[in-house]
Parts: structure tokens; C-alpha cells; sequence
């Protein structure tokens, strides 16, 4: 079971569910909630900004896989 949101992109990538470069930038993108919860209040806005748009792509991509598979199970 993984143990943290960067583990479940990791083991879905190691079970071929989703490609590794995905695996990898989502993992990455999956600190992006600790680092908004712990800098309590002296965030740098241009990185939260930077790492909320460069991000979706990879997002888009990784729902679009997922349904994909799903489509592939009906």
C-alpha cells in the first residue's frame, strides 16, 4: 500500500498503469500540497504559480490514461 501521494504514482508506474515521465513529473507535483500547508503564509506566489499551470498537462494526461483503461474494462 503506498504511503504517501508521490508512492501511489510510483506503484501505478511499476504496475504499467501509466508511463514512467508521467509517473515521475506527478510525483514531483504531489509535494505541491505540503509545501502550500507548511510555508504558513510566506509563499513564493510566481513558484506556486509556476508549479499550478506547468502541472495540468501532466494532469490532463493522466486522466485521459486512466480513462482510457477504464473504457478498455467495459
Amino acid at each position: 500500500m503506498p504511503e504517501t501521494y508521490a508512492d501511489v504514482f510510483e506503484s501505478l508506474a511499476r504496475h504499467g498503469v501509466i508511463p514512467r515521465e508521467i509517473a515521475e513529473r506527478l510525483k514531483g507535483a504531489a509535494a505541491f500540497p505540503n509545501l502550500v500547508a507548511h510555508q504558513y503564509g510566506v509563499l513564493d506566489w510566481a513558484r506556486v504559480h509556476g508549479l499550478a499551470t506547468s502541472e495540468l498537462g501532466d494532469l490532463d494526461a493522466f486522466c485521459a490514461i486512466l480513462a482510457d483503461r477504464v473504457r478498455e474494462q467495459a
